[in-house]
């Protein structure tokens, strides 16, 4: 995990979040070329999801966030034509 900051399109994540407080709180892991914000639940926000390339990047972005708070249930969707882990 790198700093929220680092992550790809930061700005787009400060403008769309209402709660920013919580940027504070996430932070950003490299599972292809560039870096997204995994942002942690919390205020208003009920429900995140990483996107990942393929199934196993999405076990192992669960596996990161299992236990880590804001992150209460790590799981991975798909496999489809958009994989993802939701917490």
């Amino acid at each position: 995990m790198v700093l929220p900051q680092d992550a790809y399109d930061s700005e787009y994540y400060e403008k769309r979040i209402s709660d920013n407080w919580l940027l504070d709180k996430s932070g950003a892991m490299h599972t292809t070329r560039v870096s997204f914000p995994a942002v942690p639940v919390g205020g208003t926000r009920c429900v995140g999801g990483y996107p990942a390339s393929c199934v196993c990047f999405g076990l192992k972005v669960c596996d990161l966030l299992l236990g880590r708070p804001g992150f209460p249930a790590p799981r991975v969707e798909g496999p489809s034509h958009r994989t993802r882990a939701l917490f």
